[in-house]
């Protein structure tokens, strides 16, 4: 890592700047997305939720450029559950095991995807 090019430590910081904002949209308008949900089914939010984590995962993963994708998973794991601890102080929202069940799907799954999908000697 402590050779990487300037174009590379650009990429890999602009990443996190991506997961970053993400997860701290989440806190942001979190009262005012509960109160319209445009989602018309039951289950639609799981899908959403499941994309959302998957690229805060895949986000965070490029960023640090690890051997592993764990600690990418984890972090989104982490924020995951602190969003849906935090909607429990919020009216009209609610903090839901199944929702955190689709973050976690999601960023297992693009964490897994990323790892197949990257070029070889590339983070």
């Amino acid at each position: 890592m402590n050779g990487d090019s300037l174009p590379e430590r650009l990429t890999r910081a602009a990443a996190l700047a991506v997961a970053a904002v993400m997860a701290a949209a989440l806190f942001v308008g979190a009262e005012e997305a509960g109160r319209q949900s445009p989602f018309p089914g039951p289950y639609l939010d799981k899908v959403a939720h499941a994309g959302y984590f998957g690229v805060l995962a895949a986000a965070v993963d490029r960023g640090l450029a690890l051997r592993k994708a764990a600690p990418a998973v984890a972090v989104a794991l982490a924020v995951g559950a602190a969003d849906e601890l935090h909607q429990r102080n919020l009216p009209g929202r609610e903090a839901d095991l199944l929702d955190w069940c689709a973050d976690a799907f999601g960023a297992l799954a693009a964490a897994s995807l990323r790892r197949r999908a990257r070029k070889p000697g590339r983070p």
